[in-house]
């Protein structure tokens, strides 16, 4: 009778440990907590599966989910302004700039952006210019009128009765799940619920985007003309957020830390960034790209993350302002600057469905 018992209690000891290795270990000091990685409650959110995959407390992991909800709590109520007008204004020395660059303890790292260059086509990691658009982003643009939004009008798509159409094809091909394509959908409709643009299903219209499986998160720069890719790898690129950031390139916007006016606001650490990945920062053309005269905004989905291109694991871009070192680079939701940009860019009068 004993053996038995002994041998079911051994049973037990090896279906416990196989349960615990399930989790994701995830230490602090002397500390471990696990987090289940088909918790229902991230089903939606890629980017903090992976953030939990690092060295996190649990006060840094609990302030996290917090500050995720109240981002989410935030896109969905319209009465909250989470402009940075509603903060005071801290402006820090350059040594405690350099002093938040070095420091990689508390920083949950977001490595949701795939930055991959191939024969020149890219332009800031995840935009592609086609060859039609070369000659506006490297060339001369002096005589582009002074409100040409964020790109030329050539490149936007058109409006026709009040609405941006943009007509979409999914590659069947890639063969997406219901929960993809449905995934896909929920990120045009947070963009058309609070703007003029309309995705619909392409039917014969010689100019539209075609969603596909690929191996990296990237998209055309603009309406490029004809056929034109958003490329959304399978286990890296599906969340909400994300596929928002893609699409939001789709209608022509930049990346935000690009702007010619970003050194009031953000310091870049050069020497933290890896050599082959410094066009990545470089500043635009202020005769091509403009923010309608909205301010500068950390909340932006289109704003890089403290750590992009890193090549040590220091932070490369770090606001001026120390409430926001941890902000840039969400990839949750539209920030109000991001719609206030679109709906100005394309004149929207009527906004959301």
């Amino acid at each position: 009778m004993s053996k038995r018992i002994l041998l079911c209690l051994y049973f037990i000891i090896i279906i416990i440990s196989i349960a615990k290795l399930a989790a994701f270990p995830v230490k602090n000091d002397d500390k471990i907590v696990f987090f289940e990685e088909e918790d229902e409650r991230f089903n939606d959110l890629i980017d903090p599966i992976k953030l939990l995959k690092q060295k996190v407390s649990k006060s840094n992991y609990k302030n996290f989910v917090n500050k995720t909800v109240t981002t989410i709590s935030r896109f969905d109520d319209t009465d909250i302004d989470d402009s940075p007008d509603d903060f005071k204004a801290d402006l820090v020395s350059s040594d405690e700039l350099v002093k938040s660059a070095n420091n990689t303890e508390e920083f949950l790292i977001d490595d949701s952006v795939k930055q991959r260059l191939e024969n020149g086509q890219y332009f800031q990691g995840d935009m592609i210019i086609a060859k039609n658009q070369e000659n506006f982003f490297f060339g001369n643009a002096t005589d582009l009128p002074s409100r040409t939004g964020i790109i030329d009008t050539n490149y936007r798509w058109r409006k026709n009765n009040g609405l941006v159409t943009i007509p979409y094809k999914l590659w069947s091909s890639s063969r997406f799940t219901t929960k993809q394509k449905t995934m896909i959908r929920l990120a045009m409709d947070d963009i058309e619920k609070n703007t003029c643009i309309r995705f619909t299903p392409r039917s014969r219209e010689s100019d539209f985007i075609l969603i596909y499986s690929g191996d990296d998160c990237s998209s055309f720069l603009g309406r490029a003309g004809g056929e034109q890719v958003v490329s959304l790898r399978k286990d890296g690129c599906f969340s909400r957020g994300i596929i928002i950031h893609e699409l939001i390139h789709t209608l022509g916007y930049d990346h935000m830390q690009n702007h010619p006016d970003r050194d009031k606001y953000v310091k870049i650490f050069w020497e933290n960034i890896k050599q082959d990945s410094r066009f990545n920062f470089d500043k635009l053309d202020s005769n091509k790209f403009s923010n309608f005269g909205t301010k500068y905004d950390y909340y932006s989905i289109m704003h890089y993350d403290p750590l992009a291109f890193s090549k040590n694991g220091r932070r490369t871009i770090v606001p001026t302002e120390e409430q926001y070192r941890n902000v840039i680079g969400q990839r949750t939701a539209l920030s109000k600057g991001d719609i206030e940009r679109i709906n100005l860019m394309y004149d929207c009068n009527y906004w959301g469905k």
